[in-house]
């Protein structure tokens, strides 16, 4: 009895003695929530870093996406001063300096430089490099948003209606010279945006059309004018002529063609060409090098289509023999006539040109279907984005 007397006080004394019990569990639940409420505010917290760090990552991105437009717009459209074509890449830097707008201490501004350049050459156009960088800046912490884009930008062409044949003879380099010597006969306008001279030779005698320049003049006439501008002229699309070829001759190699031969359809040659024989051409030849017609063969060049080229050449493209051409012939090179050259309803447009009249007979009909006219195949030269990726 005793015993159990003594386990009965125990008992009671232990189930009276929990007056603490209630102050601990209140203990607990306060570290709890206030565990629970930190780590909610450093959830918000780096969720509003996070969204502040997006922010002006997606602006950074979109200022970088602005800078290549921006360039772009520079190297397509240049700023006139006195006829001559500036823009940003003509500047005094090679490679320029970096185009930054508004200014590289703005908050927020692009900054675009030309990394690489690559020479251009037919069938290739001229690629440029470039890093665009859009930038965010703040006094902030987080405000660091900076994006770099790389794009690879490829001289090509589109077409323009300011890119037409418009003249019988052109002349398109800013230093070029038109020459004639002798009698040349030409029905058709006739112009060089650099100097153009003449020996034996009278425009108003031997020309049914306008002579204008943009150089100096040896030659004078009724219808003989010196102009203050450059004119547009058409760029040859290599690419064009190459993928729409029925025959493409391998690269780096000189050709020799004609025997009486029959060319019909574009044919592209990759290396200089030599004509020694008789050749017929129903279509276009297209050579990136040097054409020379050697001898005194019989070559009859007629176009394919209504308005189209006959004869292409990066090089130069020198006509001895007998030479008939109906059709456009157009060369980044010098063009010489030697012999006895009759163009029917064409057009010819050079960097450089000498029309030789002496001893033969030179003739030259511009076909007027051409006026204001694209042609397949050229357009004007723009730059265009071959391909792109984000670097940082």
């Amino acid at each position: 009895m005793i015993v159990n007397n003594q386990k009965k006080r125990k008992k009671i004394f232990f189930l009276n003695n929990q007056k603490g019990m209630a102050l601990v569990a209140t203990l607990i639940f306060v570290f709890v929530l206030v565990s629970f409420s930190v780590a909610l505010l450093v959830m918000t917290g780096n969720d509003s870093k996070l969204s502040t760090l997006h922010r002006e990552s997606t602006r950074a991105f979109y200022l970088a996406e602005t800078g290549v437009d921006k360039a772009l717009w520079y190297l397509n459209t240049p700023i006139d001063q006195g006829g001559k074509g500036i823009s940003w890449r003509t500047n005094e830097d090679d490679p320029p300096g970096p185009l930054i707008y508004p200014s590289a201490t703005a908050s927020e501004y692009y900054a675009v430089t030309v990394i690489t350049t690559t020479e251009p050459g037919p069938g290739v156009g001229e690629i440029i490099t470039v890093h665009s960088t859009g930038r965010e800046v703040g006094g902030g912490e987080y405000n660091k948003g900076t994006r770099v884009i790389e794009v690879k930008l490829e001289k090509g062409t589109a077409p323009s209606e300011s890119a037409v044949y418009n003249y019988a003879i052109m002349t398109f380099a800013e230093d070029s010279d038109l020459r004639f010597d002798g009698h040349v006969k030409i029905e058709g306008d006739i112009h060089s945006n650099g100097d153009i001279t003449g020996k034996g030779w009278n425009p108003d005698k031997d020309v049914k059309g306008k002579v204008t320049y943009t150089g100096v003049s040896n030659v004078t006439g009724t219808y003989v004018e010196d102009i203050d501008h450059l004119e547009d002229f058409p760029a040859i699309t290599w690419t064009y002529y190459q993928n729409n070829a029925s025959q493409v001759y391998a690269e780096d190699t000189a050709y020799e063609i004609g025997g009486g031969e029959s060319l019909f359809g574009i044919h592209y040659f990759k290396g200089d060409v030599l004509i020694k024989d008789d050749l017929n051409v129903y279509g276009t030849i297209v050579v990136e090098g040097n054409i020379t017609v050697q001898g005194h063969p019989e070559i009859n060049l007629v176009q394919d289509g209504a308005i189209s080229l006959v004869m292409v050449a990066s090089g130069n493209i020198i006509l001895n023999g007998n030479v008939h051409i109906t059709g456009i012939v157009h060369t980044e090179g010098e063009i010489e006539f030697n012999g006895t050259t009759n163009i029917e309803k064409g057009a010819i447009l050079a960097k450089n040109g000498v029309i030789n009249g002496q001893g033969a007979e030179t003739k030259i009909v511009y076909n007027t279907d051409n006026i204001d006219q694209t042609v397949p195949g050229t357009g004007i030269p723009v730059w265009k984005i071959a391909s792109w990726r984000e670097v940082y």
